[in-house]
């Protein structure tokens, strides 16, 4: 009897994965579609809420704190009124303290202007999303992008957001609430790592730029 149900587990174990092998792509065609859209100001909030982690941000701040540095040593070499150096201390200390406001500010208006460039525009259109076994396939009313397992860059999962960057910088924002089911959000995911062995990150990319 015990050895009767052994030979039954073993050959149930066996007919699911030869049933995982035989349907995995069949399963990509007919699972695998995500419908979703998102704003112009969803994308720049995305992007400027983990801004100050970037490189670019990093290199913007020293290069800000040496300016101010060479402009204080220069009141104090050349200026013979106690005015003058006063008001640029103060200059100085204003424009540090309200530093991060500012660049936040001029970055969010960079960002609005680089995706109201033209080829920015399939970005914000109603997006179909398809996977199968090549890899991601997005359709808009504008145009229609293929994207090979291979030219998948990074993988990120952040807030409530899956993010994909793309070799061609044609990068993909999904919101997760595009997904009907949670199970399909692991799904897509999953089956993004199995077939580009990626790592999914939870941090915003340090090396991330518009252009």
């Amino acid at each position: 009897m015990i050895f009767n149900i052994i030979i039954y587990l073993n050959l149930k174990i066996w007919y699911n994965m030869l049933e995982m092998i035989l349907f995995k792509g069949k399963e990509w065609s007919a699972n695998v579609r995500i419908n979703y859209k998102i704003s112009i100001d969803e994308l720049v909030n995305f992007h400027t809420k983990y801004v100050t982690e970037t490189k670019n941000y990093k290199y913007a701040i020293i290069g800000n704190t040496i300016f101010m540095l060479l402009l204080i040593f220069l009141v104090f070499m050349l200026s013979k009124s106690s005015f003058y150096t006063i008001s640029t201390l103060i200059m100085c200390f204003v424009c540090l303290l309200f530093r991060k406001r500012y660049m936040i500010y001029g970055i969010r208006k960079r960002l609005r202007k680089i995706f109201s460039f033209e080829k920015y525009n399939n970005y914000f259109e109603a997006t179909t999303l398809i996977i199968d076994e090549n890899g991601l396939n997005l359709s808009t009313n504008l145009s229609q992008r293929a994207y090979k397992w291979i030219s998948l860059k990074s993988l990120y999962l952040i807030d409530n957001y899956v993010f994909i960057r793309t070799n061609t910088h044609d990068d993909i924002l999904i919101p997760i609430d595009s997904f009907s089911l949670l199970k399909d959000k692991d799904f897509f995911i999953n089956t993004i790592i199995n077939n580009t062995n990626l790592v999914l990150k939870n941090t915003y990319p340090i090396d991330f730029k518009y252009q």
